[in-house]
């Protein structure tokens, strides 16, 4: 069996025993219902809310929102990054930023952002880009530090076309790196525009479980953190089966 796979089934293994064993500690009351309750119980709660649709218009509200900080993020970031690496003066002004910026508080621009773009899910949108656009930009100019000079001299040399510079040679040069980026910034924007939800929103994900939460409904409250996790997890698999592909193709990247 391939490491990667032995790695795989452990994990698996893991959370497992670890269901099994938060699913024994709540059947034999070790811990307060009022506290936690089992899995099987999440499982049940969660069921119920899909299947009645109580939660279908939160769940499309976080999706879109994710996607638009998401998209936003990306090309925000490889745009940014391409600028700081074109541009030294650029780059020296904003690397002392960039470096320090997941020490800022983010949340504390809300009313600035509330009173740029309403009261509505647009600021919750900013955040979330907020949050992902700088590993996006890191990255984007980490693939960029990283090309072979010599990439640039063979296009030069072929008498390449800008465009055909970029998408022949330098694209399939830097995409594991903006792949990476890309990956991270998911991550990220997800995470934004949960937790924004929690404390600036009247829909979503998150203010469904500040609801559930403030209302002392616990199975929904756990029922929809799980539903977060779940998401969280199937983007981050189907990111990584993307990459694989990209990565594996990515010789033929530009060609005719």
């Amino acid at each position: 069996m391939p490491r990667v796979s032995r790695i795989l089934v452990a994990q698996i293994c893991v959370a497992v025993v670890g269901v099994l064993l938060l699913q024994l500690a709540c059947e034999l009351r070790w811990v307060k219902p009022q506290t936690l309750v089992s899995p099987l119980v999440m499982v049940c709660t969660l069921w119920g809310l899909l299947t009645q649709g109580k939660i279908t218009a939160d769940l499309v509200t976080t999706l879109s929102s994710a996607v638009q900080a998401l998209s936003l993020a990306v090309v925000l970031g490889m745009i940014g990054g391409a600028l700081m690496h074109r541009f030294g003066r650029l780059r020296a002004v904003l690397q002392p930023v960039v470096s320090s910026w997941y020490a800022v508080p983010v949340f504390a621009f809300y009313p600035m952002l509330i009173a740029l773009l309403g009261l509505n899910q647009r600021p919750v949108v900013a955040i979330g880009t907020l949050f992902a656009v700088v590993v996006m930009a890191v990255n984007t100019l980490d693939g960029l530090d990283r090309l072979p000079v010599s990439v640039v001299k063979s296009a030069r040399l072929m008498h390449l076309s800008s465009a055909r510079t970029v998408f022949s040679l330098m694209l399939p040069a830097v995409l594991p790196a903006l792949i990476t980026g890309f990956k991270l910034a998911a991550t990220y924007a997800f995470i934004g525009v949960i937790a924004a939800e929690f404390i600036l929103s009247t829909q979503g994900l998150g203010h469904a479980i500040a609801y559930a939460y403030n209302d002392f409904d616990m199975r929904s409250m756990y029922a929809l953190m799980l539903l977060v996790l779940i998401l969280s997890g199937a983007v981050q698999l189907m990111l990584l089966l993307l990459e694989r592909r990209v990565l594996l193709h990515r010789a033929t990247l530009g060609g005719q």
